[in-house]
């Protein structure tokens, strides 16, 4: 199971595409496979991310064309609904807008959607302001399955292509990004890739007993992580661990992050990685399985490390 999960991390970083030199951020892409259940306005769990400055990003959710990569029962026709951090609705875009981005996808180093008959793959870009946002994906077909939800950073507009007309790279970045991820039990959740275009200190964690904060009942009980890069080392190996803060509730409120049950079995740890390609895997250590909330914050204040 868990040499499955490896390969289908290296398919994600792989979907990932190239990692643009242009991108100023620090985090220059997310993605995700996440499954839409079936059904009329049925859902993927959100994909919550925050913007620091007003920034353009590509938002994608792929199904066809995921075909080409190996991966069956994909969605046929994907749209996204955007919400702000009040989880109220902000936008809904028309899906047939999607082949019209091949110089955005270009821009950033996504890969291109092929033409498919019966469906269409989903991408728009926006521009957001300061704030914390969500994702979620449906199915229009109703049928529902597998789909890749995507963000890429420093995302342009094309003069005539797309909702705006003005080429634009709004100066700011995606600073932090979360998920909710379902691990069976003694298995691992599906992979959570992202694209590192700067050398810059994280936060990640994985979070389960403390969920229950949140009326989660099915939370894993001992959730942990694996950091692999591009070549599939686990980063979070006891050969690798870096020093960590002493109070990590401190660094946890630099970045806004809410703070975790006291003696709670979560997961949490940081790390200065450098440019490249990165997904995180994440298990059960009790084997039990469970919801997982994973969260990777930019930048935060480490204040006090010890060895």
């Amino acid at each position: 199971m868990r040499r499955v999960r490896a390969g289908l991390a290296a398919v994600l970083i792989g979907l990932a595409g190239h990692l643009a030199e242009a991108q100023p951020s620090p985090i220059a892409n997310v993605s995700v496979l996440l499954q839409v259940p079936p059904g009329s306005g049925a859902l993927t769990p959100p994909l919550g991310f925050a913007v620091t400055a007003p920034t353009g990003i590509l938002v994608r959710a792929v199904g066809p064309t995921l075909a080409s990569f190996g991966i069956s029962n994909t969605v046929t026709d994907p749209v996204v609904q955007y919400y702000d951090g009040a989880g109220t609705v902000i936008g809904f875009v028309n899906p047939a807008l999607a082949l019209n981005y091949p110089a955005i996808f270009a821009s950033v180093g996504a890969f291109p959607f092929l033409p498919q008959a019966g469906g269409t793959d989903f991408a728009d870009v926006e521009t957001f302001t300061p704030g914390t946002y969500s994702i979620r994906v449906e199915d229009l077909s109703k049928n529902g399955g597998t789909t890749l939800v995507e963000l890429y950073s420093g995302a342009y507009r094309y003069a005539g292509i797309g909702p705006g007309t003005v080429p634009s790279a709004a100066p700011g970045y995606i600073s932090n990004f979360s998920v909710l991820l379902q691990i069976p039990p003694g298995g691992a959740a599906s992979p959570l890739g992202f694209v590192v275009s700067t050398a810059s200190e994280y936060l990640i964690r994985a979070i389960g007993p403390s969920l229950a904060g949140f009326g989660v009942s099915n939370a894993a009980p001992a959730p942990t992580v694996a950091l692999l890069d591009s070549s599939g080392n686990n980063l979070f190996n006891e050969n690798s661990v870096q020093p960590q803060p002493t109070n990590y509730n401190f660094v946890f409120a630099s970045v806004g992050a809410f703070p975790l049950t006291a003696g709670a079995h979560d997961f949490y740890r940081t790390i200065l990685i450098g440019p490249g390609a990165y997904s995180l895997i994440a298990t059960d250590s009790s084997g039990k399985g469970g919801s997982v909330l994973i969260e990777v914050y930019a930048n935060p204040d480490l204040g006090p490390t010890v060895e």
